[in-house]
């Protein structure tokens, strides 16, 4: 179940790639700030790399591209809504919830 903070971060991930999707293959630039991203993987995402730029590590994240030095995610992204005290470490993935 998400806290505030985890619901309002599912909503701007949702924003953020539906807007990259709308605009994916245009020549328009779809850059988003680094601090917005930051705040997004800090909570949703706090297993992903710190010493990367923000908006290509949330495309990371979220399998919608590679990373230099990860393993690509693919559709196997999950997001972390929960309280971040309950995370309990290492990168989860959507096949840890099939049959449950």
């Amino acid at each position: 179940m998400p806290d505030g903070e985890g619901f309002l971060g599912m909503g701007c991930i949702e924003i953020l790639l539906h807007g990259y999707d709308a605009i994916y293959g245009t020549e328009a630039e779809f850059d988003p700030s680094d601090e917005l991203c930051s705040r997004i993987l800090q909570h949703m995402f706090p297993w992903a790399p710190t010493d990367t730029p923000p908006w290509p590590t949330l495309l990371w994240a979220t399998g919608k591209a590679g990373l230099e030095g990860q393993e690509f995610l693919g559709e196997t992204w999950i997001w972390h809504s929960d309280l971040l005290e309950e995370w309990e470490g290492g990168i989860p993935n959507s096949q840890m919830w099939l049959g449950r």
